[in-house]
């Protein structure tokens, strides 16, 4: 942590105590803070906290997506019914000065995109386990040729699976050697290496954000990680032959 040291301590307890671990350093904690909110935009393509005081000390208190509304310098959250009775309210009123919002980054598609890709990667997940049971009727009335037919389902469903996450480059383990050219699947892990610094870059930012809205001289300063524009170089680079296919291949996994 750069900057106060007394601020760097009330940031890093916040921090620590959104993962549940409090009192253990900023050093201990970042990267798996930093992988939980990667999960937790994941979905949605966003999350919520809100911003509590306690003992004049901010902590951070995540709250589902469903329901929200953003409204006239508030967000308001719909209690599911059976929440009631726990909470004694049908609607939580949060001004929009205390909550913070964090989404997937405009390189990777914004939050819109995320949640279209997400949701047809759902629905083609539940798509595969009906057709898959013995006895959907899928295979009967669409299947005449068994091999045949499924070589074109399995066609179909890489397509749509590579349309929906393009702006990050991921291949899903074990499809690399059967379905796609060796340039592709080098290339795109590559590209999702970039994705991936550019989502942990961005994350980073939005938190630093947050301490500045927070009016907390700190900032966390993580050394010894590639960059994104370190990736997009390799890329260049690779498309242009410049980069042996086994040089991409050591960057993309992160051996050299």
């Amino acid at each position: 942590m750069n900057g106060n040291r007394s601020h760097g301590l009330i940031a890093g307890d916040m921090l620590a105590n959104l993962i549940r671990k409090p009192g253990t350093p900023i050093e201990g904690v970042l990267a798996e803070v930093v992988r939980r909110l990667a999960g937790h935009i994941f979905l949605d393509g966003f999350c919520h906290h809100e911003i509590i005081y306690k003992d004049n000390q901010p902590h951070l208190a995540g709250f589902p997506n469903t329901g929200v509304v953003h409204a006239m310098g508030y967000v308001l959250q719909f209690v599911p019914p059976s929440e009631w009775a726990r909470w004694n309210k049908k609607v939580c009123v949060i001004p929009k000065a205390d909550v913070w919002r964090l989404e997937v980054p405009q390189a990777l598609g914004g939050h819109r995109r995320q949640k279209v890709a997400t949701t047809a990667l759902t629905r083609l997940h539940r798509f595969r386990q009906h057709r898959l049971t013995p006895h959907s009727g899928f295979r009967h009335r669409f299947v005449t040729d068994e091999v045949l037919g499924h070589v074109r389902l399995h066609n179909r469903d890489q397509e749509l699976i590579f349309q929906s996450t393009s702006c990050w480059g991921w291949m899903r383990a074990g499809n690399f050697n059967s379905d796609v050219s060796e340039f592709f699947a080098v290339y795109h892990g590559l590209k999702f290496a970039w994705a991936k610094a550019t989502l942990r870059t961005h994350i980073l930012a939005e938190i630093n954000s947050l301490f500045r809205r927070l009016n907390l001289d700190t900032a966390c300063v993580v050394h010894g990680l590639a960059t994104p524009e370190h990736y997009a170089e390799l890329m260049q680079r690779y498309k242009a032959r410049e980069l042996s296919t086994m040089e991409a291949r050591d960057a993309a996994y992160g051996l050299i």
